[in-house]
């Protein structure tokens, strides 16, 4: 395994893995981990899903090195192939996308996911990287709807949520019976040339509610890692 610095990735209980050429460095999904930390640490361990875990499998590597049975779901062949030959925890790699896949009813213990969520600027590109649709809500929408489902009865989903997503998010997870539990606050780092800063226009026109003046001055966007538990069904 490569020794320099910038040719691994660390990932949580010190293990590293190669730095892939086709994707970034991850700070995303350190954030969302040290987030989570003192949360995670309480939980007896079981199995979770960690939808989109990319190259790395951060989240997912989170709960391994905790003793959880660990399934990482990725769309991306490279990405799970990255992580079939690399990721040194034991754990499933599934190639599926989450908007056609069936995930087997009351069968995590956690589901984990930083979806994309930036609305699309053209129909052409509503599925790129860390595109999500026209309002870039579709693919928090499939993995808060497969939720219910897919947790046991006493399971938890922890998503990571843009501040101009969380009341949508609150209302599609009541919509199914999801209750919110806990809210853990952190700070999304947006570069100056970044997709956030590059379509705020069209997200001021989206999200008008949304004060944007910290993601303006300061290139943060606030953001939350979201936790909810199964409930009952409110629309059967």
């Amino acid at each position: 395994m490569p020794a320099n610095r910038f040719e691994v990735v660390n990932l949580p209980g010190g293990k590293q893995m190669p730095l892939n050429e086709k994707a970034k460095l991850p700070s995303s999904g350190i954030d969302f981990v040290n987030a989570i930390k003192p949360r995670l640490e309480l939980l007896p361990p079981g199995r979770v899903l960690d939808i989109g875990a990319g190259y790395y499998g951060i989240i997912g590597s989170a709960f391994a090195q905790l003793g959880w049975e660990v399934t990482l779901l990725e769309k991306n062949p490279d990405a799970c192939e990255h992580l079939q030959q690399s990721f040194p925890y034991k754990c499933r790699v599934l190639n599926e996308d989450i908007r056609t896949t069936t995930i087997p009813d009351s069968y995590f213990d956690c589901i984990v996911s930083n979806p994309a969520q930036m609305p699309a600027q053209s129909d052409d590109e509503q599925w790129d990287h860390d595109v999500a649709g026209m309002s870039g809500f579709d693919m928090m929408e499939y993995v808060i709807h497969s939720a219910h489902q897919a947790l046991t009865e006493d399971g938890i989903l922890l998503i990571l949520v843009f501040g101009f997503h969380l009341t949508a998010v609150k209302e599609c997870a009541q919509e199914q019976g999801l209750i919110l539990k806990n809210q853990y606050r952190m700070l999304k780092r947006c570069s100056a040339n970044g997709h956030i800063l590059s379509s705020l226009k069209r997200l001021r026109q989206l999200y008008l509610a949304f004060n944007w003046d910290d993601v303006s001055d300061k290139h943060v966007l606030p953001t939350s890692i979201v936790e909810l538990s199964r409930g009952e069904r409110q629309n059967a």
